[in-house]
């Protein structure tokens, strides 16, 4: 008889453990779903407050903006790399003074502006921010170009360095403004590609340029093609 309610009382336990456990496994899995409902709630919320104030048309032309002001930063960037040999030979340039022209000197103002930079993206108008920024390196670009010493050289690529340090901070800033959180993936594929079509542009139009006028003419040509644009971005964006 012991054995009997022993077993009896085991029996009574597992029956009343099992709903237990059933009920608290469905709970889990619809606490899961209401949470994974919520987080579609909120991207669709999301997306309607991007699309509400921004047509798709636009989000594209923002983007491709963007990715063009990506390619002018990396054109003015690698152009020196393509012009060094005859940079070298009309200032009379030793190689520690090509190092500092096209890698110390712009490094270091570029990291050290950046933050800053970005700060003030996150404070006040990012496409007139980011047009000044434009604006700025490409007029040091052409003040490159008219340099007649190593250390103007050098001051006015520390120029082009400040205002290229805007650049990705606020393109970046700009688009988690103008495209959902979804679909920012490609756009930020696109400023890659631009940064990438950029540094390919330099080899191929600053080389092609160098070789017809000269490289001052073709640093001074580049700079000054920038200068349209920036005017663009700060009407449109």
């Amino acid at each position: 008889s012991g054995r009997i309610r022993m077993q009896n009382s085991l029996t009574t336990s597992i029956v009343s453990i099992k709903p237990i456990g059933i009920i608290n496994t469905l709970d889990n899995l619809l606490s899961g779903l209401e949470g994974k409902l919520r987080m579609a709630e909120k991207l669709e919320t999301n997306e309607a407050s991007y699309t509400s104030h921004a047509s798709a048309g636009y989000r594209h032309y923002v983007t491709l903006l963007l990715t063009i002001a990506m390619m002018f930063a990396m054109l003015d960037r690698h152009l020196m790399a393509v012009l060094t040999e005859p940079i070298r030979k009309d200032l009379g340039l030793s190689d520690t003074q090509l190092g500092l022209l096209t890698g110390i000197a712009f490094a270091v103002f570029y990291t050290g502006c950046g933050i800053p930079l970005a700060k003030l993206a996150d404070r006040y108008h990012r496409g007139y921010l980011m047009a000044g920024c434009l604006a700025f390196w490409s007029i040091l670009t052409v003040m490159t170009g008219l340099a007649a010493s190593f250390v103007q050289m050098l001051v006015f690529r520390m120029g082009v360095a400040v205002g290229e340090a805007g650049c990705q901070p606020m393109s970046h800033s700009l688009l988690a403004d103008y495209v959902p959180e979804k679909r920012r993936g490609l756009a930020f594929a696109w400023l890659a590609a631009g940064l990438s079509l950029g540094g390919l542009s330099a080899y191929l139009i600053g080389g092609a340029l160098a070789s017809v006028f000269g490289w001052r003419m073709t640093i001074i040509l580049i700079g000054l093609a920038g200068l349209p644009f920036a005017v663009l971005l700060a009407f449109t964006l």
